[in-house]
């Protein structure tokens, strides 16, 4: 799980930070001023503020990451999640918390004590991928929750694609809903591990235990083997016509 945060981190640094290359990666890395010693789990933005899910708190920067704050939500934080005025944190162990001041005053929202790995919103709709859990649904910003159907699994994974919301589990592949999370489909992608999801145009690629990536440009019906294969991959992310992926021990591949 660490790792897979970490290399999802360094994909997103890389994704906007820098031009990447191939044959000629010319990348620089500067370390940020205010977060030593912890597992970065995750990023997101809201207003001028980008926050970061660790495994020792949240923090915080106003300046682009020059410098970042420790926030008073002191959890380990999996899974971030903005939203108009809401900022949505999942826990390990704790459950939801969120903010409608811009990270300053934090409420538990529900899913107490619950270990939250993956969030996704579609519409007014937030999802919650938990451990042992498999997926919650909340309709009224996370005042209240309520398990789908997909239950007793591990559900490391979360994404969107158009009205389809697409769930990667820790033993039973990928899974699919069209009717917002009531009824879910088990996909041809039917086995192994899903560290990530990830929506391009009309295709969704999955990051997979030891099998590198697999695409599906038919939401989900069908799926092929990527030509990265046999590696471990735990991010994926695409910036112009290039698609990133994160591995384990391999680094960061370019198609």
């Amino acid at each position: 799980m660490n790792m897979r945060k970490i290399i999802a981190v360094m994909v997103t640094f890389v994704i906007f930070n820098s031009s990447i290359f191939i044959d000629d990666c010319q990348c620089q890395w500067v370390q940020c001023e205010g977060i030593y010693g912890g597992n970065v789990y995750g990023f997101a933005s809201s207003d001028n503020s980008v926050f970061a899910a660790t495994n020792i708190s949240l923090y915080s920067t106003t300046n682009n990451g020059l410098n970042w704050t420790i926030n008073t939500l002191h959890a380990t934080i999996n899974s971030i999640l903005t939203s108009g005025n809401n900022i949505y944190a999942g826990s390990a162990g704790y459950g939801m918390y969120k903010s409608t001041d811009n990270g300053v005053n934090w409420i538990l929202s529900g899913l107490n004590n619950k270990h939250i790995n993956a969030l996704v919103l579609l519409g007014n709709n937030l999802f919650a991928g938990v451990d042992y859990e498999g997926i919650y649904r909340s309709t009224n910003y996370g005042v209240n929750w309520n398990q789908t159907s997909f239950t007793l699994q591990h559900v490391y994974s979360l994404e969107v694609m158009g009205d389809l919301i697409y769930a990667g589990t820790e033993l039973n592949g990928v899974y699919i809903s069209s009717n917002n999370g009531t009824d879910w489909i088990r996909t041809p992608l039917n086995n192994g591990k899903i560290n990530t999801l990830k929506a391009i145009g009309n295709k969704i690629y999955a990051g997979r235990d030891q099998m590198g990536v697999y695409m599906s440009s038919d939401s989900g019906k069908s799926w092929i083997p990527t030509s990265l294969s046999n590696k471990t991959v735990y991010s994926i992310a695409a910036f112009g016509n290039l698609l990133y992926a994160g591995t384990v021990y391999y680094g960061v591949y370019v198609s």
